[in-house]
């Protein structure tokens, strides 16, 4: 991929393996940490963190457990339209320098003081305790005022098909891409990098995206499939 562009190619370094004192010195000296996850599966990011608690300038996909990142100590980039938000974010970072400064400062921050271990410890035994306390529910009760739409992601109407569904609705929402495998998620998003912002129609506003497997009811533990799980709403 980087051989096609040959300007991206000439200003670029594949550092490989690197090891753990090698990786901490990198991201340590960095100017701005480009660290986009798409789909997410809800993983974090040892190099992320690593680079918050260093106050290095972050970029990161406004999804997932990256949406929780204060939006002042990280910059976050929608999933939507991605690419030019992505360039005009850089583009921003690279003209001022003290928007990179106050991020960082403000990260290493956060991360002092939210991660600090008395305060992971402290947020254990709430838990902890709160569980002990409250006897949880025989079942948990079914989520109101959401609407689930199914689609298969590979329909050649598949823009059509999800406009007419949701024609005339307001409200949150979650829309399932039905997938064969994440291979195919994976190679359709590569096909298609613009692929959220052809299918959904204007004026729905994505929150989230996940990937999850599907299962047979009759069968335990038995993988058919995968959605591409989109969570938003028309207000």
């Amino acid at each position: 991929m980087i051989d096609r562009y040959p300007e991206v190619k000439a200003r670029t370094w594949i550092s490989g393996y690197l090891t753990e004192q090698q990786l901490n010195s990198w991201v340590s000296a960095c100017d701005i940490l480009v660290n986009l996850r798409f789909p997410s599966v809800g993983e974090s990011s040892g190099t992320l963190a690593r680079a918050i608690a260093a106050g290095r300038c972050c970029v990161v996909n406004r999804t997932a457990a990256y949406a929780e990142l204060p939006p002042d100590a990280v910059m976050h980039i929608p999933i939507s339209n991605a690419v030019p938000a992505l360039a005009d974010g850089l583009s921003n970072l690279i003209r001022n320098p003290d928007l990179r400064a106050s991020l960082g400062e403000k990260a290493l921050r956060w991360a002092r003081n939210e991660w600090a271990p008395e305060t992971i410890a402290r947020s254990y035994l709430d838990i902890i305790a709160a569980s002990t306390e409250h006897r949880p529910a025989a079942t948990t009760p079914p989520q109101t005022g959401v609407r689930n739409f199914s689609f298969p992601l590979t329909a050649p109407t598949l823009r059509d098909d999800i406009a007419e569904r949701l024609r005339g609705l307001r409200g949150s929402m979650i829309i399932r891409l039905n997938a064969a495998s994440p291979k195919e998620i994976a190679a359709i998003s590569l096909q298609r990098p613009n692929l959220l912002q052809e299918i959904l129609p204007s004026g729905w506003q994505l929150h989230n995206v996940a990937v999850e497997a599907e299962q047979l009811p009759d069968e335990v533990g038995l993988q058919t499939g995968v959605d591409l799980v989109l969570q938003g709403m028309f207000e």
